[in-house]
């Protein structure tokens, strides 16, 4: 993991933590609106972005961030924002209830108790597609990655063409199996989830909400995985704002 900040670091901070394949030039415009009143900490996760090792899993990816935080002294939170594999990072760090997170949103979150058959469909798919990918030139892959993720693609192509099949398959794994962790109530009232209808994620809502009934989840009608996000990153910092007011009031 390689943790960027930036800002002045007296402000309040919040902590932005990318899906798989993006980083953190990703989420750094969705800190645009926020410039000049918070302190922004934007990993990239192992294997992304300047990171150049092995994507192990998101246990360990919390754990090398919670040591930072816990090192700077940023024990409290404005913000702790994760899309996807992000999300499922995130939700490793408050599980562990050493950070105080005044607001939580999360995009797409995979939240899964071992889905072994969406595993070894999706272990399957993006190792095809990964081998596809590093045989073709570069300009090629971003010219189809920006197609569906728009501004996010270039950074996603060079990601998916470096990362190794050891490093996707550890993270497929974790998007299909995650243990729920109790979470105090008072912290699930502080989540938000963002999801999309066509996002296959979508179908853990229910499963979510037994095992944390007090988190809020809001459904974007006709969006697919990260889709609304990727579309609309100029104005997802304001929605992520307006999350923020509603935590606090």
């Amino acid at each position: 993991m390689v943790i960027h900040e930036y800002g002045d670091n007296s402000l309040p901070k919040i902590v932005l933590l990318h899906p798989m394949l993006a980083d953190a030039r990703c989420m750094r415009r969705l800190t645009e609106s926020m410039e000049g009143t918070y302190c922004a900490i934007i990993p990239d996760l192992s294997g992304q972005g300047e990171d150049t090792g092995e994507y192990g899993n998101a246990r360990q990816e919390a754990e090398t961030l919670l040591l930072y935080l816990k090192e700077k002294g940023y024990t409290e939170l404005a913000l702790l924002m994760g899309a996807s594999l992000g999300g499922l990072v995130g939700m490793y760090l408050l599980a562990r209830g050493e950070i105080a997170c005044q607001t939580v949103v999360f995009e797409g979150v995979p939240l899964y108790e071992n889905a072994w058959m969406i595993r070894r469909l999706m272990t399957f798919g993006f190792l095809k597609k990964h081998r596809k990918a590093v045989r073709m030139s570069l300009d090629a892959v971003k010219k189809s990655m920006t197609a569906r993720y728009g501004v996010f693609g270039d950074a996603m192509a060079e990601n998916f063409v470096k990362m190794s099949e050891t490093s996707l398959v550890n993270v497929v794994k974790d998007c299909s199996d995650f243990p729920f962790s109790p979470l105090p109530e008072a912290v699930q009232r502080r989540i938000f989830i963002e999801v999309g209808s066509k996002d296959i994620n979508c179908k853990q809502n229910t499963t979510i909400l037994k095992h944390y009934p007090g988190i809020h989840i809001r459904v974007r009608k006709g969006y697919g995985h990260c889709m609304y996000l990727s579309e609309h990153y100029a104005e997802y910092g304001k929605l992520v704002e307006n999350y923020m007011g509603r935590a606090t009031s």
